[in-house]
């Protein structure tokens, strides 16, 4: 079992170059929620560019899924087989 307490991205380029941390997600245990601080727009690029999809798609299709985990988590349903 893990806990997930933030979801960062990675700004910049490995090598030479500066590497910043972009948080996106942070885990608030007063809430039990994950609060959004910023959106990852180089994740919708590569997603884009890896899947054909233009981002309006993508976002419709992130809906959907948080939709079924949202009615998986009412029905208290862990595992898809």
């Amino acid at each position: 079992m893990f806990q997930v307490a933030e979801i960062l991205s990675f700004l910049g380029e490995v090598g030479e170059r500066k590497i910043g941390i972009n948080l996106l997600y942070r885990w608030s245990s007063k809430e039990n929620i994950f609060e959004k601080f910023a959106k990852s727009e180089r994740m919708l690029n590569e997603i884009a560019m890896h899947t054909g999809m233009s981002k309006s798609e993508i976002n419709k299709d992130l809906k959907n899924k948080e939709m079924i985990l949202k009615w998986m988590d009412k029905y208290d349903i862990s595992k898809y087989e």
